[in-house]
């Protein structure tokens, strides 16, 4: 695997650590799961519910989330997860939503995937969400 790849898979396990701070606040059980499981990547068990946490630092740059749906031809992102809560950290802000919401705003956002493919041959199906209409579904806690 490349060094992009490690170096973006430790961002995003400093991204969980400081979701999972906040979260802790309130809920001192939650858990990261530090091995390789899809579902999802924070546990609360207060709550029995499962966090994904997405750390998207270029949505402050390109005014949109992202949302993979495929990578490389399989179902991946939002279409694997088993969480309750999507959590996206843009280095500055946390942004929570639980994923039926999410679900539901982006059919309402009514937005086609756009199908992306890196210099190393890797594919990915995507959704981008305009930030300035939808941020305002998303809440800055869980509480």
């Amino acid at each position: 695997m490349s060094d992009s790849f490690h170096q973006d898979l430790s961002i995003g396990h400093e991204a969980e650590i400081h979701v999972l701070h906040q979260i802790r606040a309130k809920y001192r059980g939650a858990v990261q799961i530090k091995v390789k499981f899809s579902g999802y990547d924070i546990w609360i068990p207060e709550t029995s519910q499962g966090v994904e946490v997405k750390f998207d630092k270029a949505s402050k740059r390109t005014g949109n989330f992202i949302f993979e749906l495929e990578a490389n031809h399989k179902p991946s992102g939002i279409m694997t997860s088993k969480a309750y809560w999507w959590v996206i950290y843009d280095g500055e802000e946390t942004y929570y939503i639980e994923k039926d919401k999410m679900l539901k705003l982006l059919i309402m956002a009514n937005v086609n995937w756009t199908d992306l493919n890196n210099s190393s041959g890797e594919y990915r199906k995507v959704i981008f969400l305009p930030t300035k209409h939808y941020k305002r579904y998303f809440k800055s806690n869980l509480y």
